[in-house]
């Protein structure tokens, strides 16, 4: 606990005032005790505290200063004792009690967060000891009581940004980004625009898909405060709404205006990666790559690439991005390095297993049917498949691809999987019907049952050898 000396000052001086310390005639007197005390000198005030109470044992004044310079020189459990004994003297005293939940948080005894109850139960307005309360809370995981301590703790001090926040990381922890943004914004609202709030109000807004109102937090933010890290939020909320076009040049911006050694680069680089994906080129303009009248998507399907690998060995970026390898494989398959895309994600189909996610196996899907090899085609169709057993979007291409913010050429892939996927399930569908037939006919001669029969096994065997 943060022991402040205005907790002491009023005590003291009405001890400090009164006749029995006037009368003290000791080498030790109360004036030369509270000069030690308010200017930190606490080991003087240590030995003067102790000097004036052998006079006077049970002065839970030079006791309560004793304890409080205790603590500033980290002999906590001096302090405790001290605390106990002012507590005992004087039990309907606020002051006693809360330093001693202080002492035996420091100490880390089992009954600190008790006592520390029972301290806010005679100190009910004080903010800083709900927030303290919380912590302890939050150290034993108990974190619907710490949420609500932090929420008294706000309560009581509306202004506090460590307060807020701490009501906050426990909502961004469980993944409640509304709630999170609910309390931020109301803040902000209150009038209190601290860099923090605006921060954390724009991440839960997009984390929470709330898009729009990230972009008006950010733009208001930034023009309160013009913090880069406003417009990473303002790009990425551009994104989630698939408004590339506009982002791109806030991301660009941003690769200009944050250092590479920023925690927060490496997302730089996977959003800006991302926003120059979804505007690679279509057919027509890749057609031009590389000759005199190419486009602007050509050198940026480079750039993509080139954020992509740039990044791809962040941890926190990777955990927060878990369909990172997608993106990086279709970064691969636009530079026509098919193999590295095979590699790619071919891993990150294995990882995402038991996700039973469409991304990765589409985007296999679509390179290896990019070799010309009969044995990666045909294994195309199978992770094309798996694709669509998990997502039924993928039988419509252009909405999977634009939804998933793809490179819209790739759509073109997708659709001729599609079409072999059709054209041989009408083709299952017709030789099983064959066989039903045969099944179903008229009875005749043994020979001509069991012919149509193998008739049937030999045209299903052949179908399973094409797939």
């Amino acid at each position: 606990m943060n022991f402040r000396k205005s907790l002491m000052s009023a005590a003291f001086c009405a001890a400090a005032l009164g006749p029995a310390l006037a009368a003290a005639q000791e080498p030790a007197t109360p004036e030369m005790l509270a000069e030690a005390y308010e200017n930190g000198r606490w080991s003087s005030a240590i030995m003067l505290a102790e000097e004036l109470l052998k006079a006077e044992p049970e002065n839970v004044s030079y006791l309560t200063i004793l304890g409080v310079s205790a603590t500033n020189i980290n002999e906590f459990k001096r302090a405790e004792d001290v605390f106990e004994k002012a507590e005992a003297l004087r039990p309907d005293d606020p002051l006693p009690l809360l330093n001693l939940c202080g002492a035996r948080i420091k100490l880390k005894r089992e009954n600190a967060l008790d006592t520390c109850l029972k301290a806010a139960e005679k100190n009910p307005d004080n903010a800083e000891l709900w927030q303290i309360i919380g912590q302890e809370y939050e150290n034993g995981k108990r974190l619907d009581d710490a949420r609500n301590a932090y929420l008294k703790a706000c309560q009581i001090d509306p202004k506090n940004v460590a307060f807020i926040t701490s009501v906050t990381a426990i909502d961004f922890s469980r993944k409640d980004y509304a709630s999170a943004l609910d309390i931020s914004e109301k803040a902000i609202e209150g009038g209190n625009e601290n860099v923090i709030l605006y921060l954390n109000a724009i991440l839960a807004a997009n984390r929470s898909g709330a898009y729009e109102k990230a972009l008006s937090l950010a733009n208001r933010g930034y023009e309160k405060h013009h913090d880069p890290l406003m417009n990473l939020g303002k790009a990425e909320a551009l994104n989630s709404l698939h408004r590339f076009e506009e982002a791109l040049p806030v991301w660009k911006a941003l690769l200009e205006e944050i250092k590479k050694s920023h925690q927060n680069y490496p997302r730089i680089q996977y959003g800006c990666a991302r926003a120059l994906l979804a505007t690679s080129c279509d057919e027509p303009k890749y057609a031009k790559c590389g000759g005199d009248a190419e486009d602007a998507c050509c050198a940026r399907e480079h750039e993509a690439l080139e954020l992509l690998v740039a990044a791809k060995d962040d941890k926190v970026l990777r955990k927060s991005a878990p369909e990172y390898d997608e993106y990086l494989g279709l970064a691969y398959i636009l530079n026509n390095k098919l193999e590295d895309a095979e590699a790619v994600l071919t891993a990150a189909v294995t990882n995402d297993l038991k996700k039973n996610s469409a991304g990765a196996p589409a985007a296999l899907a679509v390179a290896l049917y990019s070799f010309s090899d009969a044995q990666d085609r045909n294994a195309a169709r199978v992770y094309y498949q798996q694709a669509v057993n998990a997502s039924d979007d993928v039988s419509d291409p252009d909405r999977f691809v634009t939804a998933r913010a793809w490179p819209q050429r790739l759509a073109g892939t997708l659709k001729k999987l599609k079409a072999e996927a059709d054209a041989q399930k009408a083709s299952k569908t017709k030789a099983k019907c064959s066989c039903d037939i045969s099944a179903n006919a008229p009875a005749s001669p043994l020979a001509a049952g069991l012919g149509a029969l193998l008739a049937c096994l030999g045209l299903c065997l052949v179908r399973r050898r094409s797939l």
